[in-house]
């Protein structure tokens, strides 16, 4: 019988400092008769190998395998053992194991990616399916005895339908940490499916350049692909408006504004979904600055009308502001959801549909 390899344990240090050498062993026993077994190590994150090894056993003896290794971001290594015979390597057993790369101590705490998030450990539950227009916002948490001066970068990695393999599509870099804090919490937000259709991303997450580690994969379905049967339109009723007694032309106070770039989207939506339903681009078309408010209502000018958002910003005459207005569609099947923006300045009153 021709000798064979078992794991009896292993050892891959974790977390690593970015650059600096470590130790990976491993300890193999011959549980079979005298003969060449051997050792691979490859860090498959990279797609290097790392080292293969063999040595002649005596049937039930053991021996520790090890090298020196290093890495620059989050990898898993694969140590696979097995039995050398007549010019070939017939595998036995493998396992793989992960090392975490940190820089000067700082670890990826966590990686998701949800519908919205607003702060440290305040953000929504992962979610791993978006619409083709919705928004997937990464989120992470970068933990350390000390943040100051670190640069944290997201990396935004997508395969659209079709594609062979994922490739980088966008990355940002925050400024460098100004104070000496142990955590810090940072998200990106962006419709990708808008961009490029159907497909899978993730985000990868790195401080001072090294590769901490990424989020969970998402999908991005085409409408009508997460298995509702019943979608919901909106409807722009009533659609923009402003002061009349303004006629949209420039005077005098702060006077509101609605470009005809501003529209509506139609959908159809899915039910529950958080998606973006309307772009306003309005500004001061007055001559003083002031306070200048858009605001969007469902069903308006009818007796259930209701102020969904609203956004009030301090202009000065000419500025414009464009605001890209998200909400939870209603659950209103077959039907059409009335919606209606107004804007108008401080020194207007309200006006009526």
């Amino acid at each position: 019988m021709p000798a064979q390899a078992k794991l009896i344990g292993i050892s891959v240090p974790s977390p690593v400092e970015s650059g600096v050498p470590f130790i990976i062993q491993t300890v193999v026993e011959n549980i079979r008769d005298y003969g060449t077994l051997y050792w691979k190590l490859d860090n498959t994150t990279t797609g290097q190998q790392i080292k293969l090894q063999t040595r002649v056993f005596d049937a039930g003896e053991r021996y520790v395998f090890s090298t020196t290794t290093s890495i620059t971001e989050t990898s898993v290594f694969r140590i696979e053992v097995g039995h050398y015979l007549f010019g070939n390597y017939y595998e036995d057993e493998s396992v793989t194991a992960t090392s975490v790369c940190v820089s000067g101590g700082a670890t990826l705490q966590e990686a998701l990616t949800c519908a919205w998030a607003n702060g440290w450990q305040d953000h929504g539950p992962m979610k791993t399916s978006f619409e083709i227009d919705e928004e997937v916002v990464g989120y992470s948490e970068v933990v350390a005895s000390d943040m100051y001066g670190k640069v944290i970068k997201h990396e935004w990695w997508y395969k659209e339908e079709g594609q062979a393999s994922p490739t980088k599509k966008w990355e940002y870099s925050w400024p460098p940490i100004d104070d000496h804090y142990t955590g810090m919490a940072n998200w990106t937000h962006w419709e990708i499916g808008g961009a490029y259709g159907p497909g899978t991303g993730f985000i990868k997450v790195f401080c001072d350049g090294v590769h901490l580690g990424e989020t969970n994969d998402y999908t991005i379905v085409a409408a009508g692909c997460s298995g509702y049967q019943d979608q919901t339109s909106c409807e722009a009723a009533g659609c923009y408006w402003w002061n009349n007694s303004c006629h949209n032309e420039p005077g005098v106070g702060a006077i509101g504004d609605i470009l005809p770039s501003s529209e509506f989207y139609s959908g159809p939506f899915h039910p529950g979904s958080y998606v973006k339903i309307a772009m306003c681009d309005f500004g001061n078309i007055g001559d003083i600055k002031g306070n200048i408010t858009c605001r969007l209502y469902e069903y308006p000018g009818q007796p259930n009308e209701q102020v969904l958002c609203e956004d009030v910003v301090l202009m000065y005459p000419g500025a414009y502001k464009r605001w890209h207005i998200r909400e939870t569609i209603p659950n209103l099947p077959g039907q059409a959801w009335p919606l209606g923006i107004k804007v108008w300045g401080e020194t207007e009153s309200e006006p009526s549909w």
